[in-house]
């Protein structure tokens, strides 16, 4: 909330400088971590819009909830965004992915169900050095659900993202306090 008020009130105050300070503005509020080969993991200040890119390019879509580096690879989970939805007003579907960067070659595995992902990434021999914080993703998965619900232009986005764009994926993950 703060910073869309700093926001907000700086382009107000200093409208006349133009596009210049703009640009300066949202390269400070946005947030990234250097990962490896030039990918980084981005977010423009909103958390829908997590993403894995390389020069400019979007490599692993929003919403990535978290990742974890190990050698060349970056391992992580993912609410993937729905396409039927404006990006000013991103839906994410309540079915979680699952990825795997190799980051020397671009090369992106992306898994439907935990199992499948944990198998590769055994089968990778990183498995035991991937902490993925699991509770995160279903505390977010949860909320966005009970919010979508509450909206029927939501809702019913939601169910076409689920059942046409995801159904491939598993949403019968144990929520937490389940």
């Amino acid at each position: 909330m703060k910073k869309v008020l700093l926001v907000v009130i700086s382009i107000l105050v200093l409208a006349p400088f133009g596009f210049m300070y703009l640009y300066i503005l949202l390269s400070v509020l946005t947030e990234s971590e250097s990962l490896n080969n030039g990918f980084e993991y981005m977010n423009s200040g909103r958390y829908d819009y997590y993403h894995i890119r390389k020069n400019e390019k979007i490599v692993v879509e929003n919403a990535v909830v978290d990742i974890a580096k190990s050698d060349i690879y970056i391992a992580g989970i993912r609410l993937p965004g729905c396409s039927n939805t404006h990006e000013q007003e991103i839906v994410l579907s309540n079915k979680i992915s699952y990825f795997v960067l190799n980051t020397e070659t671009g090369f992106v595995s992306y898994y439907s169900s935990r199992n499948e992902f944990e198998n590769n990434l055994n089968r990778l021999g990183i498995l035991e050095r991937t902490k993925l914080d699991y509770e995160s993703l279903y505390r977010l998965r949860d909320s966005l659900y009970k919010r979508y619900n509450s909206y029927s232009k939501f809702k019913e986005k939601l169910e076409y993202c689920n059942n046409v764009e995801y159904q491939h994926l598993t949403s019968n993950v144990a929520s937490v306090g389940a």
